[in-house]
């Protein structure tokens, strides 16, 4: 029996409703994720000594992946992997007082040959493969 008199709801429940909470939580969780990823994008490839050549870089992979994607074939990233014999080439080209660029240069030109002659190939998919723009433009 109760003295006093209850101002309680008539179900009432003691555990709190966080559904509010956590669905704030997550819309600034993601909108912090998203200011983080998109300085992060600026600061790689705007905001930096190396800003064109890691956005040439990344030209190349997102071109590679849309190629792979729409075909099946995987291009080498010419950016990127460069392998021992590359290195030295390079190195012995400084020494000699060349231009070590030339080998990237190299490896550039021998993609356009490999995308060329894929959209030659595969004509249905020459818009995707866009040998004739140049990657820098999608850089």
């Amino acid at each position: 029996m109760l003295l006093y008199g209850s101002q309680l709801p008539e179900k009432p429940t003691f555990s709190p409703d966080f559904a509010g909470e956590n669905a704030a939580e997550d819309e600034r969780r993601a909108a912090a994720e998203a200011l983080w990823d998109t300085s992060r994008d600026l600061a790689v490839f705007r905001d930096n000594a190396n800003a064109e050549d890691a956005a040439t870089s990344e030209a190349y992979e997102r071109r590679n992946k849309a190629i792979f994607e729409a075909t099946g074939v995987q291009l080498e990233n010419p950016r990127r992997d460069f392998d021992e014999t590359d290195m030295r080439a390079a190195a012995r080209l400084q020494e000699a007082g060349g231009d070590p660029w030339t080998i990237m240069q190299r490896r550039e030109a021998a993609w356009l040959d490999q995308a060329r002659k894929l959209a030659r190939e595969r004509p249905e998919f020459a818009g995707v493969i866009a040998a004739d723009r140049p990657v820098i433009d999608d850089a």
